[in-house]
């Protein structure tokens, strides 16, 4: 079902693309994924604005806001999966050049625990 073709079935698919979107917004307001998501990232801006270049704790601050950052990130598992079933790895791609991009800016804050961080979210998503 597309958008191109009669009138019939370009109006069927704009109506199963409402509906879709509708039942997408109302199930994202009942799981309070909106919430959820504002947490995580008022948790990451609490964690790395604590991080001074003299900390002692840089390593580790570095470590935990970067492993959530590159693991916790939606475009991992949806690309994971994209790639393990249908063999379209082009999502991954995306996500390894945006990763590699956070990760330099991090590491002028935090040091080598972007580097741990990011080694150990390719090996969670290897498995």
């Amino acid at each position: 079902m597309g958008l191109t073709g009669s009138p019939d079935g370009f109006l069927r698919g704009l109506l199963v693309l409402v509906l879709a979107l509708m039942f997408g917004r109302l199930t994202g307001r009942l799981l309070h994924i909106q919430k959820g998501l504002n947490r995580l990232g008022q948790y990451a801006s609490r964690r790395f604005s604590q991080v001074k270049p003299e900390d002692p704790n840089r390593f580790n601050e570095g470590f935990v806001v970067c492993a959530l950052l590159f693991c916790a990130g939606p475009l991992g598992p949806i690309g994971a999966v994209q790639d393990g079933l249908t063999g379209n790895w082009e999502p991954l791609a995306v996500k390894m050049v945006m990763d590699g991009l956070a990760a330099m800016g991090f590491v002028s804050v935090f040091g080598s625990g972007v580097a741990l961080a990011r080694c150990r979210c390719l090996s969670i998503r290897e498995r």
